[in-house]
This record gives C-alpha cells, structure tokens and sequence, in this order.
C-alpha cells in the first residue's frame, strides 16, 4: 500500500517590502506604457488635423479664407509646438512652487535630500518634455510639404525675433523703478 504524499509546506509569504516593490515596479510600468500610448494619440491627432484641414480647407473656402502664407500643415506645427512650449513653462512654474515648498515649507526631509528629488523632478520633466517636443513636434514637421520647411522657418524665425523684442520690452516696463507720488499737501487746487 501506498504512504500518502505529506502535502508540501506552504510557500513563505512575501514580505510588505516585497509587495510594496512590486507595486511599485507595476506603477511605474503603466506610467512608461501610459506615456507611450499618449505619444501615439499626439501623433495621430496630428496626422488626423493636417488630413483633415487639407480636405476641409477646400470645401470651406467659399465661406472662410486662410490668410496665412504659410500651408496648413505648418499652422498645426505652429500650434502643436507652441502649445507644447507653454505647456513645459506652466510644468516647469509648478515644480519650482513644489520644489520651494519642499525646501522652505514644513521639514519632513532633510534640505539636501529635499534639493536632490527637486532636481531628479525637473531632469525627469524636463526629458519628457524633450521627448514629447521631438516626437509630437517631429511629426507636426514632417508632415509640412518639403518645399514649405525653409518658408517655415523664416516665417518663425522672424516671429521669434518679434516676440523676444515684445519680452524684453515688457521685463523692462516690469523692472523699471515707478514713480513716486507726489505728496497729497503739495498738489494744487
């Protein structure tokens, strides 16, 4: 007669630091898939607005005319880029709020340990970003005809030398010293 198997002892549970890395590692996986299907969706509205308003402008011109010297698909460039732009200004403001709060605000961490993940926050944002702008700005650029790109880049080069001139123009307004009041006894009456 057979002995019965002795049933095998159980498996050791994981410990909470093993779960709490495990999910940890999940995380951060669907952030990378999250990021790169967000990618994906930007490229395809991309390629979906310059198809779009390459069939659309046509039928709409009896009722709307595009006054630009410039091909549609270097206005969704434009756009796409300029959006991008202001969008990395408005992440990069907030960071250095949070990144002041950590520093100044109450200590839970130490001032160095505090400075360090301010850095690591800004290095990671700012190679999003980076990859956002090349990957979304990339193909807003390509879908420009060829024989548009150097018209393009004039058209934005000398735009860009309006608005710097604008900038600096409004800093100094900004920065420069206001005058004093008069004083309220010595104002004619």
């Amino acid at each position: 007669m057979e002995q019965p198997a002795e049933p095998a002892p159980p498996a050791p549970k994981p410990s909470a630091e093993d779960r709490r890395a495990a999910i940890q590692e999940g995380q951060k996986s669907r952030r990378r898939k999250g990021f790169i299907y967000g990618l994906l969706v930007g490229q395809l509205i991309i390629i979906a607005l310059d198809v779009a308003a390459h069939f659309l402008i046509p039928l709409l011109e009896k009722k709307y005319r595009l006054a630009s010297p410039l091909p549609i698909q270097s206005l969704v460039f434009i756009g796409m880029t300029a959006g991008i732009v202001m969008t990395a200004l408005l992440i990069f403001f907030i960071l250095g709020l949070q990144g002041a709060g950590w520093v100044f605000g109450k200590k839970q961490v130490g001032f160095f340990t505090a400075v360090g993940r301010g850095i690591k926050r800004v290095f990671k944002a700012a190679w999003s970003l980076g990859v956002t702008l090349g990957v979304i700005g990339g193909t807003a650029w390509f879908m420009i005809p060829v024989a548009s790109w150097e018209d393009t880049g004039q058209y934005l080069d000398g735009h860009r030398r309006k608005v710097v001139r604008k900038v600096k123009e409004t800093a100094e307004d900004l920065l420069k010293p206001k005058p004093e009041p008069a004083p309220e006894g010595d104002t004619p009456r």
